[in-house]
């Protein structure tokens, strides 16, 4: 299970990660040009690379207390980091022995009640989250 640290500012909370997923996607044009002639067939397409990449990273993990923060103190906080967490500039997702800045698109709770804290992280865990990060630079 992987610990994945979201921060911004002060503020920072920790994730263990059950599933992330990594994705790029780059935007491109198409172009179809059309046949003068139907009997030349169909004209090979004109594909022009805009070379605006994005990757997007999807994390679904667990939210667990801590010694000194309920599981619901810490969702606030995570809360707030999504919010804009009092400061300007964007959010650092810590994962995989990278610092990727960049900025939450979705982020979802799911509330697991549960009995007394054993291990794994998961078996005590108060809440499933999953949050859809974009990396990039962030403006305001």
């Amino acid at each position: 299970m992987a610990e994945i640290v979201i921060s911004k500012g002060e503020t920072s909370v920790t994730i263990y990660g059950v599933e992330v997923d990594d994705g790029f996607a780059n935007k491109i044009f198409i172009l179809t040009p059309p046949s003068n002639n139907p009997e030349d067939g169909a004209r090979s397409s004109i594909i022009v690379d805009l070379l605006r990449n994005t990757r997007t990273i999807i994390i679904t993990g667990h939210i667990a207390p801590t010694s000194s923060k309920t599981a619901k103190e810490i969702k606030d906080e995570l809360i707030y980091i999504y919010n804009g967490g009092g400061t300007t500039g964007g959010i650092t997702l810590s994962y995989d022995g990278d610092d990727l800045v960049g900025t939450m698109e979705k982020l979802a709770f799911n509330h697991k009640p549960s009995d007394e804290p054993t291990s794994p992280p998961s078996d005590f865990a108060k809440y499933t989250v999953q949050i859809s990060f974009v990396v990039g630079t962030p403006r305001t």
